[in-house]
This record gives C-alpha cells, structure tokens and sequence, in this order.
C-alpha cells in the first residue's frame, strides 16, 4: 500500500517544488522502500515505493510512457493482469509490466473509461500533457484511498489527508456537520468527506478530472447495474461462487515475502486460510503463509481458542502465530502508538488491539495481510435481522423462514418495515413525527447521505439491496479509512477478497436465499467450501470484544475518560453541551449502555485535540519565519 501525491497549478503558474517535497516528507512513512517526485510546469507528481508483487519490485513511480506524454503515480494492484495484457496486446512495452504500467497502457487505449478495466485496488493520477488535464480514479469498491483539495488556483490530491495538508498554507476549518455525525454514530458523510471543511475523499467507482477548465466528478461503475446472472440450479450457483471466490484469493498472493491470514474461528477468514491451504498442498502457491490469530485467556466473550486450534488442524501447510489480547484494552497504552497520526478521526477506540495484531505480522517479514472482513456485508450476514428480506421469499419459504427470523427481529423494527408501508398516508403521516424523534430513524435518514453519490441501480430483490447498501454506505467508507491508515502506520499491505469486484458483481445477482437458508446467513460461502472444518463451517454462534473494549473505558482507562469528558474541546467549541457529556458517561458507567455516544465522543474529542496541536504548531513556524 503505497503513497501517491500531486499538485496541478490551474493557472498555469511553476508548481512550488517546495509544496511537493512538503507532502513526500508527509506520505513518506506509506513508502519505506523509497520516494520519487517528478515536476514539470505546472503539474508535479510523488510517489512512496512500497514493494509487495514481484512484477512491481524496483519500480520508481512515477513513470511516464515512451514519448513522454502521460505520466502516472499509483497506489494499486491489479488482480486481472493476464486478462489486461491479453486486450491491451502490441500497447505494451514489456512482456512483464507492472501494474502502472498496465494502467497507463489502459489509459492510453481507452481514456477515461480505463478504470472500468482494471480490476483490483487501486487509487492513481494520470498527468496528460496533450490534453494538459489531471485524470484520478479510485476503485469501485474504495478500499484505497485518494483524497483532494480545490483551491482557487490549484488542485492537490494525496493517498492521506496528511499530505493535503502538507501543502496548504493554512490548516482548514473543521467540518462540523462531519463531527456531528460522529458524535451521534452517523457515517453517511464518510463517503465524500473529511472532517475538515475544503478537503474530499473521492467517492469509491468515481474518476476525476482537472483542467484549466474546472474540475469534474464523474461516476464510471455501478454495481450491480450488467447483466444478471442466472443459473438454472443451485449446483450451477455453488460451483461459480466457489470459482470466484477462489479467484479473488489466489488473485491476492502475488507477494515478494511470507503471507498472514488474519483468523479467529469465523467462517469467514477460515474459509480463505483452508482455500490457501488447499492452494499450496497442490503446489499452485510456493510462498510461506501463516494465520495470526488474537487469542484471550481472561475475556470468555472473546475467546475463540478452541475453534482457532480446530482451524490449525485443518491447515497443516500454515504456520500460526498467537497473539495475546487480554491486556489491548480500550485506549491501553501501546509502544510506538504515541506517534500515531490522527489527521483522521477513528471510529473506534480499540486501536492498540489492532495495532499490536498488525505488528506482530509485520515483525515477522510479511509485507501482506489478508482478511475475511466485509464477508458480513456482501453475504448478508445480518438477513434474520431485516423483516423486510421474508417479502423476497414464495410463501413456502417463508413458512420455514419466519421461526428464524422470529427469532431475532426487533418487533418495533416488524410493524416499521411490513406493517407501516400498508398503513394509509394521513395516518402514516402522523406516526411518521412521532417515529421520526426515534434515534435509529434519524440515523437512517442521515446515512442516506451517500446515497447521492452511490445511487443503486434496479437490483434483483431486497436482500441484493440490502447488499449494496451495506458494502457503499458511510459505515463502509468509514472502516475503509481506518483500514489503510493502520495498514500504512504498521508496514502492511491489507488485501480483502471478499471486497473482489467479481465476486460483488456475482452475489448482487443471487436468489435470496443463496446467502440465508434455514437459519445461517452466508449460505452459499457454507454450502461451497466444504474444506472448513465442520465445526466452523455450521458454526451460528459469535464472539465479541465487548468485554475488552468496557475493561479499558469502565476499568483501566476510567480515569482518562473522566479527565477527556472534564476538560472536553468538544463541549468548549459547542459540539455537545457539558450535561449531555456527563449523562452519556453515567448511563454508561452505571447501566452499560448505551457504549455508543461515549465511543463517539473519545473518537472526536481525541481528534479534535490533535487538530488544536497541529494548529498550534502551524502556528508557531510561522510566527517563527516570520520573525527570521
């Protein structure tokens, strides 16, 4: 997971070669392999070299093409690189390139629809000096990262926020409405915005253009929006999930150095570690692959040692790793934590967890981590949640459905989703503002938010909506940012199959009940795989780090949180009013719950804390410039 940056001065002025070494200073640590700046006139590009796939070692982005014309910076890598090399024929210059140079071949055959072709993770700026415009993509599912800045006479574009500001002259005003979300446990902004006020991520399956002209968004893919798949039995839909899921793993081990597998006992991650097992038992990958797993002597409800041991057994060609966790409580301290970046607020409050899983493997050589999360998202993990999913079911099917979803459905949430729709409108419109002051309601109407950008197309049925909604809404995009910052903070390049454009495109298209059947969601990921271990495999039940996030906030951190919540930012700079701050801290601490508007405020009030820092500082320097 590399670092890429630019700056395109609009009008027309020499780039400031001092902005553009600001910000490869700024994404430096994403590169520890080396760093390159290529400028020229108005445009200037950087690039962090951190080498995972052989094709790409030794590379030194940016590159340009043969004549000079387009050069490109890329955070990517390609996933169907046989497929790319086979269209693109006599284009290309190598008979191995690498994975820019693929997409810089793709660019010059098909321009602005190039995205469309490449699959993979991938964030780039392409600089065309005959049309003199920047190009930016982001990949349809957004798991890399690309942000950017419009001023009045400049664009600047950077994988992090960090770089942006690198370059600003002045850091920028906080986007309130951003925190205020935060605070009450709302995403639906995380799509297009940033907690600071001119900067914005580019929404995933968009592309950008600059020009002299102005700068443009435009949305090039559409989940869900081809043509439906269709098979006439269900043996035809097991055998193509499991090609394709086979597919989007072996696609994500081209590596130069040993592997993780992130996995507890889940059928998620176990599903990948037992596909790669079974990969190099049939000598189809060479290279060392281990599971790392987070392991709890003292913490019941997080425990998975017995379904960890039972996977291990079941992968004898994987090494393992274990990693202790009974003391990554919440806010627990964490050696080289304390430099942690925060340009970005966090979403939760457990990052010495994940940072201590994350070091482990990137101690032990492994530049790659890979990971069953979004599996919940795209195989509708949730379904005996949603009462509106048996209105997808034949009469028949929900006959044997509704015991299960019975079993588990809020009934506020039945009468809201099957009985309300048929509830005459001058009386929907008067239960409507009494449910409209109901918190969730609220939430739902917010998170609808990205919904401007990443409008759904006609899907098959309510489960595949529930599908598209969950992989594109802010929630999403909020785990994605945290994703790569840790990634990039720790040395690692974080793969996530289940985020496989292919497979998206497959499950969108299934029958309702491929992904929940009788009881178990993910039903086709069960019912194909049938190397896991049948303990995992069938497994309902599910742990939770509950217990390890209340030991920091009601034990070990207790009085941190008293301390944050005495001299909060938050309520200085109006964000929250102190006696609503003290209420949520004595709901929690006396009744437990509700953990939500607490988690919210440690994620803002740290963040918040770190922007006065950062602006004190910016401060400083320049009264120390100018003082010189």
């Amino acid at each position: 997971m590399t670092g890429i940056a630019g700056i395109f001065c609009l009008d027309g002025r020499t780039v400031d070669a001092k902005e553009l070494d600001q910000m490869a200073e700024t994404i430096r640590p994403r590169g520890p392999d080396g760093i390159k700046i290529w400028k020229e006139g108005a445009v200037g590009l950087v690039h962090s070299h951190f080498y995972t796939t052989p094709e790409d070692l030794g590379e030194e982005q940016p590159i340009s093409d043969l004549e000079k014309r387009q050069w490109i910076a890329a955070d990517a890598r390609i996933d169907n690189r046989d497929e790319l090399i086979s269209m693109l024929g006599g284009a290309l210059n190598k008979k191995v390139p690498t994975d820019a140079e693929l997409i810089l071949a793709a660019y010059k055959k098909w321009n602005y629809d190039c995205p469309r072709y490449i699959i993979g993770d991938f964030a780039f700026a392409i600089w065309d000096e005959d049309r003199h415009e920047m190009f930016l993509a982001r990949d349809p599912a957004g798991v890399r990262q690309l942000n950017y800045c419009r001023t009045d006479e400049s664009l600047l574009f950077a994988s992090s926020l960090e770089g942006l500001i690198a370059a600003l002259d002045d850091l920028p005003e906080i986007n309130r409405p951003f925190i205020e979300d935060l605070l009450a446990g709302r995403f639906g902004r995380w799509v297009h915005e940033t907690a600071y006020r001119d900067i914005f991520r580019l929404p995933p399956c968009y592309q950008l253009t600059a020009s002299q002209k102005g700068v443009a968004l435009k949305r090039y893919w559409i989940f869900g929006a081809g043509p439906e798949i269709r098979f006439g039995t269900e043996e035809e839909y097991l055998a193509r999930f499991k090609e394709l899921f086979r597919e989007a793993v072996s696609s994500r081990l081209r590596s130069i150095g040993p592997i993780a597998i992130t996995a507890g006992g889940g059928v998620d991650a176990s599903a990948i570690a037992c596909l790669v097992n079974d990969l190099i038992a049939a000598g189809e990958h060479a290279d060392q692959c281990r599971i790392v797993s987070c392991t709890y002597d003292n913490t019941p409800q997080a425990d998975e040692r017995d379904y960890i041991d039972i996977l291990l057994k079941g992968c004898p060609h994987l090494q393992s790793t274990l990693v202790p966790s009974d003391d990554l409580w919440a806010l627990a301290e964490f050696d080289g934590a304390r430099d942690y970046p925060l340009y970005e607020p966090e979403i939760g409050v457990l990052r010495a967890h994940i940072l201590a899983l994350l070091s482990s493997i990137s101690s032990q050589g492994c530049r790659v981590l890979l990971s069953g999360h979004f599996a919940d998202q795209l195989l509708n993990r949730n379904a005996y949640y949603l009462p509106q999913l048996i209105m997808d079911l034949s009469l028949g099917q929900i006959s044997e459905e509704w015991p299960h979803f019975r079993m588990k459905c809020n009934p506020m949430r039945v009468a809201r989703e099957l009985v309300f729709p048929f509830i005459p409108i001058p009386l929907k419109k008067i239960l409507g503002k009494c449910i409209s002051r109901s918190p969730g309601f609220l939430m739902d109407q917010v998170e609808k938010k990205s919904a401007d950008l990443l409008r759904p197309p006609t899907l098959r049925s309510r489960s595949s909506g529930n599908i598209y909604n969950s992989l594109m809404d802010g929630s999403s995009a909020a785990v994605y940012v945290q994703v790569d910052n840790v990634a990039a903070y720790t040395g690692l390049e974080w793969r996530m199959p289940y985020l496989d454009r292919r497979l998206i495109e497959f499950v969108l298209s299934l029958p309702p009940q491929m992904t929940f059947r009788g009881g178990f969601s993910k039903f086709i990921l069960r019912k194909s795989m049938s190397k896991i271990p049948q303990e995992i495999r069938w497994r309902n039940s599910r742990t939770h780090l509950g217990e390890v996030e209340d030991r920091g906030l009601m034990d070990k951190e207790k009085n941190k949180i008293i301390k944050l919540i005495e001299g909060s930012l938050l309520a200085e700079k109006g964000f929250v009013s102190q006696p609503d701050l003290d209420a949520a801290w004595n709901l929690y601490w006396h009744a437990s719950y509700p953990i939500q508007p607490l988690r919210g405020f440690v994620c803002a009030e740290s963040w918040l804390r770190y922007y006065e820092k950062i602006k004190k500082e910016t401060l400083n320097s320049r009264i120390l410039l100018k003082d010189n």
